[in-house]
């Protein structure tokens, strides 16, 4: 596995959320937006045993107890296989990631579109991005969650030298969103989505392409997102040239507070 990727990784959570560090992990929490799984997790940066892995999930859950959650989220680049055993002893939904890079090289290969334009977000755009998001996830994850996961986030693409969002547009409408970070030469793509009804048409590809180029004019010579079997740009990721080149476990431990 790529460390520069997990030092981006790990960076771009920041940008979001407090980090506290210690021998074999780094727990991060936002106090802004605490029931965020994705903002609220614990990181464990190196192999450990079987036992000292169901050890230290039992130490995390009675952890979060004790400040008044009702999740854990963990997450670690190593072999799943060394600590099977333990998670299908324990009541946990599991994810795997794929790390995909962009092959810098296939970029002249991409055909883009010419009748739509991609943008940084900035605060003119603010509501129209929102109803945007609300459109693409307020039924699956709840309206009141898309704006409070939106303001805050939007801290984030507001401040200067953190997270970019880029929205991408059409026939002056919002069809598209997505998140760059950049991390010396190493550039994350994140929350890549195109409204349902503009996707297989190359709007995709089209805003992939003018990330990558953006990217590049920042001084970017690792391009790369992160992407789970239930992502339906993954295809399309592979199309333009990506590859696989890495995994990221997720486990998500629900009960009550």
């Amino acid at each position: 596995m790529n460390l520069k990727l997990i030092d981006t990784e790990l960076k771009y959570l920041k940008c979001f959320s407090s980090a506290n560090e210690s021998n074999n992990a780094i727990r991060f929490s936002d106090d802004i937006i605490p029931d965020m799984y994705s903002h609220n997790l614990t990181y464990i940066k190196q192999p450990i045993s079987e036992e000292e892995f169901c050890d230290f999930i039992e130490e995390e859950i009675q952890d979060s107890k004790k400040k008044g959650k009702n999740f854990l989220n963990v997450q670690f680049n190593f072999d799943i296989a060394k600590v099977e055993n333990c998670i299908k002893n324990q009541n946990c939904e599991t994810t795997i990631y794929d790390y995909f890079q962009f092959q810098i090289e296939q970029l002249d290969t991409l055909v883009a579109r010419e009748d739509c334009s991609i943008k940084k977000l900035n605060k003119e755009q603010f509501e129209k991005a929102f109803e945007f998001d609300i459109r693409i996830n307020g039924e699956e994850l709840g309206m009141s969650f898309v704006k409070r996961r939106y303001e805050r986030r939007s801290m984030v693409y507001l401040a200067e030298g953190l997270v970019d969002s880029y929205l991408c547009y059409f026939n002056g409408k919002i069809i598209g969103h997505c998140d760059l970070f950049l991390n010396k030469d190493v550039a994350k793509i994140e929350d890549f989505d195109v409204a349902p009804e503009m996707q297989r048409k190359g709007f995709g590809t089209t805003f992939l392409k003018e990330l990558v180029s953006i990217s590049i004019e920042q001084g970017a010579e690792t391009i790369y997102l992160i992407t789970d079997d239930a992502d339906t740009a993954k295809e399309m990721y592979k199309k333009c040239g990506m590859i696989k080149v890495g995994e990221k476990i997720e486990l998500i431990y629900r009960f009550q507070s």
